[in-house]
């Protein structure tokens, strides 16, 4: 041990690294590589001790172990948010059509409401040209009947006097 460094302590570092059902879990490293770095500047020289290359080594090797696991962690973050993008853009197409569906749909009964209301005028237009002409024949018809009538009555008249005077002679 050098004079005004302080010992090195040796502990096992237990580093967790995420699986796959744990993507959305952002790993932490222990330390910053700035905190690394000054690690490795106080372990001393490489030609120094065994023991404190040994520690940089593990802690160089635990690094990069968890910035791979950092790495893997935003690489399933970012495919599980584009697979949530492209389901929700499925689902905006979707709707989209429905809609579009829907508005054709309505646009054909609005057009058929039309067609129906044209045809309905049309067959009203002609039942009242019906209408004008039944008028029309029914008096002509009494028209023709009128001297028939006047005729009847006029008869019956003859009859009626004829009939008073055989009663009258009886």
């Amino acid at each position: 041990m050098e004079l005004g460094r302080p010992a090195a302590s040796h502990a096992n570092v237990v580093v967790e690294i995420p699986s796959d059902d744990e993507a959305d879990t952002m790993a932490e490293p222990p330390v910053s590589p700035r905190e690394l770095a000054v690690v490795r500047s106080e372990a001393g020289p490489s030609s120094g001790s065994s023991e404190g290359h040994a520690v940089v080594s593990e802690l160089t090797k635990l690094s990069a172990k968890l910035e791979n696991a950092r790495k893997q962690a935003q690489f399933a973050w970012v495919e599980s948010a584009c697979r949530e993008s492209q389901v929700r853009a499925t689902e905006v197409a979707t709707v989209r059509a429905e809609g579009q569906r829907t508005a054709e749909r309505a646009t054909a009964a609005k057009q058929g409401l039309e067609a129906t209301k044209v045809h309905q005028e049309e067959t009203e237009a002609g039942l009242r040209m019906s209408l004008v002409n039944i008028e029309a024949a029914l008096q002509e018809a009494l028209a023709a009947l009128e001297p028939e009538r006047a005729a009847l009555e006029s008869t019956q008249k003859a009859l009626e006097v004829e009939q008073r005077a055989r009663s009258e002679a009886d």
